[in-house]
């Protein structure tokens, strides 16, 4: 009898240990990519990217665009005042 009631003991033991395993196993895994969206761990590269290196980018882009947008400009009217001046020459012909 005492031995069947430890034998009964060792069984449920056993069962909540496969219960516990089942339960927790991928547990830390799920618990850390959770933590890790919501932004809880920082990686240093990633944020100096995000905060220094694209702010810097987007603006010396800009800066570019603005002196191809200039550039662009001074061409169009050169175009403009070489297309009138042969217009006010060909009107005299």
């Amino acid at each position: 009898r005492k031995e069947y009631k430890r034998k009964m003991e060792v069984e449920e033991k056993n069962k909540a240990t496969a219960f516990a395993i089942r339960f927790l196993d991928g547990m830390e895994d799920r618990i850390f990519d959770e933590l890790a969206a919501e932004k809880y761990f920082v990686d240093p590269v990633s944020s100096e990217i995000e905060q220094n290196f694209v702010p810097w980018m987007y603006n010396e882009t800009r800066k570019n665009l603005k002196v191809f947008e200039n550039g662009r400009g001074l061409v169009d009217k050169l175009l403009r005042a070489c297309v009138a001046g042969r217009k006010r020459g060909l009107g005299k012909v």
